[in-house]
């Protein structure tokens, strides 16, 4: 091959690998961007979140991950964290080599929390046994690794009634209390304030 050619084939292919790089800093910037953009927004300082796909014991991966995204979405809707897209989460974990399955530590938590630069990580399980699920969660610290709320629920019936658990369950995450209507959806009694 002549001298002309290779350094013609090792030019293109250090363009190509100076491009990829480029563009996954593009991505990691724009990331940035994305979360200083939403800080400025806020009259209050939210707390940034992401939630790892929960595990399944008795349902596949895959409900055990349509479930995992019906809290995100219910975690959005309480207006107390600034979550993290899933598309964003996947594609830097990718970029840096990491899998959220077998995540279930503290410790691995905090560590892709840390990656993602959030200050808190969500992580938790769903089991089920005949036809009682149960539904673990946890909220994690990524500073310091330790457990800040933990809920756990219990539901029997078919499994397209677990998801008005699963909105409860969000709702608790954050420390507020479910929305009487969905609480109804779920067949659980709001509370009765006490009239002084």
């Amino acid at each position: 091959m002549p001298q002309s050619q290779v350094l013609r084939y090792l030019f293109c292919k250090f363009a190509d690998k100076q491009e990829s790089l480029m563009k996954s800093i593009h991505r990691i910037f724009y990331f940035i961007f994305f979360l200083s953009a939403v800080f400025s927004q806020s009259n209050q300082a939210k707390a940034t979140a992401a939630v790892l796909d929960f595990e399944g014991s008795g349902i596949t991966n895959q409900e055990a991950q349509v479930l995992t995204q019906r809290l995100g979405s219910e975690l959005v809707q309480t207006d107390v964290m600034i979550m993290v897209e899933r598309n964003q989460m996947s594609e830097i974990m990718d970029e840096q080599g990491f899998q959220q399955s077998g995540c279930t530590t503290a410790e691995c938590a905090a560590e892709i929390g840390a990656l993602l630069g959030v200050q808190k990580m969500i992580t938790g399980s769903f089991g089920k046994i005949g036809n009682t699920y149960t539904i673990e969660a946890r909220m994690f610290s990524v500073e310091s690794g330790q457990t800040e709320k933990s809920v756990s629920k219990t539901y029997k019936g078919e499994v397209d009634g677990l998801l008005p658990q699963i909105q409860i369950v969000a709702w608790e995450l954050v420390g507020l209390q479910a929305p009487a209507d969905l609480l109804a959806a779920a067949g659980v009694a709001a509370p009765v304030e006490e009239v002084a």
